[in-house]
């Protein structure tokens, strides 16, 4: 198995990537997938402020983690 990202919410006990196929195999697929769930309730401007965060930042703003689909241990930015 190939190593790559999940993503769950602690706010809304959601978990993307659930298998093998759909996992994230970088940190700029996690960033685009952060973004395009969440342009829904931010307006533009602000979307396009926070397309030059980080996907770290983008989760720990909107209280997602980062998790290591193996081993589905958190991965903290540090």
């Amino acid at each position: 198995m190939k190593n790559g990202y999940a993503i769950y919410c602690t706010q809304r006990n959601i978990y993307f990537s659930a298998d093998e196929k759909s996992k994230f195999n970088s940190l700029k697929e996690i960033k685009e997938q952060l973004l395009s769930y969440h342009s829904i309730d931010i307006d533009k401007e602000d979307i396009n402020k926070i397309k030059n965060w980080s996907a770290f930042e983008i989760a720990n703003q909107f209280d997602w983690e980062i998790h290591d689909y193996k081993t589905e241990q958190v991965i903290n930015n540090t």
